[in-house]
């Protein structure tokens, strides 16, 4: 069933998200985002346009939100990665002409590259030494870990680019786990692992049910929440009338000139679910555990409510709404120093 996306009401109003737990950024968020710029400068992941439209999004700062325990090299090495999941996404997959093989092919070259092939292209590279760095940084099943999670994206990725290509819809329950796995959260959720500052767990804790589920959790809501505060961006953005979103996808259960505000109700409310889920599990299963899972779960929480920090204060999203509605940020504005790539 092909869908045609409307464009956004002015004005569209922003539900809210209740993501509320304490978090503080890493001290050296400013340090993370100069090196970030100088990393992505190395490899040339954004072209000239790309450069202008993302000068105030401060993606550096992503890292220094989501691992604020972290040690300086791997401070630089969540920004980097998180930095590389927006340059590919924006650049072959959410804000371009939909094209199966040419992103197919992309996918080839940087699944090449994640097996320790040639790297043919800027962003394989840079996923190459992306891929370096985790193995040093963490063990052999982390890093091995890593790139499975990579793989996964990637899949998500190509899932995405297959159904807006056709202009076909799925249905909710047929989009959130490809969602999930476009997102690239699952990703940066076993760099999470190796911020907790404990040391590694075992099979057996890392695949208990209730670490299993809360990992999956967090991925999903912030996934969720990405969808909701990028609506309008998206919309403008995109050269095709279909858009790869949850309230997009939800917006089709409803009809009449209010059907978008409904899927964008639907969405949000879907989210705050699944937050609620969370924070009971989390409840739960952080005083049963031991000390070093109790780290593994303050540090998946860190990342959580870090990342949503993000999306508030980084000034990629806020724009495209009504300034009323926006939430109130969360940490102190960003300096005026990075105002540009």
């Amino acid at each position: 069933m092909t869908t045609t996306a409307a464009p956004a009401p002015v004005p569209l109003r922003l539900p809210e998200i209740h993501l509320r737990y304490p978090h503080r950024h890493h001290p050296d968020r400013d340090g993370a985002e100069q090196h970030t710029r100088q990393w992505l400068a190395q490899w040339n992941l954004f072209t000239e346009t790309a450069q202008r439209d993302n000068a105030s999004h401060v993606f550096g700062h992503l890292g220094a939100y989501a691992y604020p325990l972290a040690g300086q090299e791997l401070l630089h090495l969540a920004a980097d990665w998180m930095t590389w999941l927006y340059a590919f996404d924006d650049g072959d997959i959410d804000e371009c002409e939909p094209s199966p093989t040419s992103v197919t092919t992309q996918i080839a070259r940087l699944l090449g590259a994640l097996e320790g092939g040639s790297a043919q292209t800027p962003l394989a590279g840079a996923l190459a030494d992306i891929c370096a760095r985790v193995a040093r940084l963490g063990s052999a099943s982390q890093a091995a870990r890593f790139r499975d999670k990579v793989r996964g994206y990637l899949m998500g990725c190509l899932a995405e680019i297959t159904y807006r290509a056709a202009g076909r819809s799925p249905r909710v329950e047929e989009y959130l786990p490809l969602r999930v796995q476009a997102s690239g959260d699952l990703t940066c959720l076993v760099l999470a692992e190796l911020a907790s500052g404990s040391p590694e767990l075992s099979a057996a804790q890392l695949h208990h049910p209730d670490v299993e589920a809360l990992t999956l959790h967090a991925a999903y809501i912030i996934a969720m929440a990405n969808d909701v505060f990028s609506l309008p961006r998206e919309i403008a953005n995109s050269p095709v009338d279909f858009i790869f979103n949850l309230p997009l996808v939800c917006s089709r259960a409803h009809t009449g000139k209010s059907a978008l505000q409904a899927g964008l109700d639907q969405a949000a409310q879907l989210t705050n679910d699944r937050i609620r889920t969370f924070a009971e599990l989390h409840e739960q299963a952080e005083p049963a555990a031991d000390a070093a899972t109790r780290a593994h779960l303050k540090s998946i929480r860190a990342w959580l409510q870090g990342t949503y920090d993000w999306m508030i204060d980084c000034g990629r999203y806020h724009p495209h709404w009504r300034q009323e509605d926006w939430p109130a940020r969360t940490a102190p504005p960003f300096p005026a120093e990075c105002s540009s790539l």
